[in-house]
């Protein structure tokens, strides 16, 4: 198994495509990244399939016969359960102006366009998944979860590290329920004030990757973007799942030492 795939194992994905040839194209991409991918080949079966079955994300083709992609999401987006607000991405060839509003219109969440490329689609995934791969690049360096190194660079007493950890953790809980109560509630103010919080435990931590994170977050809410900033709830999620398994590992080595 290709190891940079490994995050995508558990993701179930739903494609709603008429055309065979654009079915099996990106039946094997998706496949290929050990996803777990499930087709419908037109607006009424995905409806069907998503009344008895949960999944991670859809791509949905824009022109189909009988109900159009837009009409498909509009009406999966009114079924009640978890499905009704996971990711849609459009599959068109198209990208002028009226696509583009017509996807925000009936509750899309992204484009990708045809003829489908292995490196767009492994760009979008990352974005909503989060880690495709191990390393997201910035200016040539790795990205890390926790940069242990300048950490203890700028704190070189070992119990102040333990101490701002410890608080980090106690706080954990607190912090973990503001997060999902904003995103819930879908209020850009909100959601950027929580996360201007929580991104100064982040500085002080030292975790670029989230960091990165949160900056998106907090540069999308602020210009009231609520759709893109819904989005990376999962990845910010995640990563901060990353951190802590990260910082558990470290207070064991501070142990270690004594």
């Amino acid at each position: 198994m290709d190891e940079k795939y490994k995050s995508l194992i558990s993701q179930k994905i739903l494609i709603v495509d008429d055309n065979n040839i654009n079915l099996r194209v990106m039946g094997e991409l998706l496949k290929g990244m050990h996803l777990d991918v499930t087709e419908a080949k037109d607006g009424f079966e995905a409806i069907e399939l998503m009344k008895k079955k949960s999944f991670n994300m859809i791509f949905m083709d824009i022109f189909m016969p009988c109900m159009d992609g837009y009409e498909t999401s509009r009406r999966i987006r009114e079924l009640n359960g978890v499905n009704r607000s996971i990711p849609i991405i459009a599959v068109t060839a198209d990208d002028d102006e009226d696509t583009q509003k017509k996807i925000v219109e009936y509750g899309m969440n992204g484009i990708l366009h045809k003829p489908l490329r292995k490196d767009n689609l492994e760009r979008l995934l990352n974005e909503h998944f989060t880690g495709i791969t191990n390393k997201i690049e910035k200016n040539g360096e790795d990205l890390k979860i926790f940069n242990k190194i300048g950490f203890e660079l700028f704190y070189e007493d070992d119990s102040l590290h333990k101490e701002i950890i410890n608080i980090f953790f106690a706080d954990k809980e607190k912090d973990l329920k503001n997060i999902t109560d904003a995103f819930y509630a879908k209020d850009c103010t909100l959601i950027h004030k929580v996360i201007h919080y929580m991104k100064g435990s982040f500085v002080y931590l030292n975790a670029p990757k989230i960091l990165r994170l949160t900056q998106q977050i907090l540069d999308l809410s602020a210009e009231n973007k609520i759709n893109d900033v819904l989005l990376l709830e999962e990845p910010l999620l995640y990563n901060y799942d990353l951190l802590c398994k990260e910082l558990l590992i470290y207070m064991d080595e501070l142990k270690m030492k004594k």
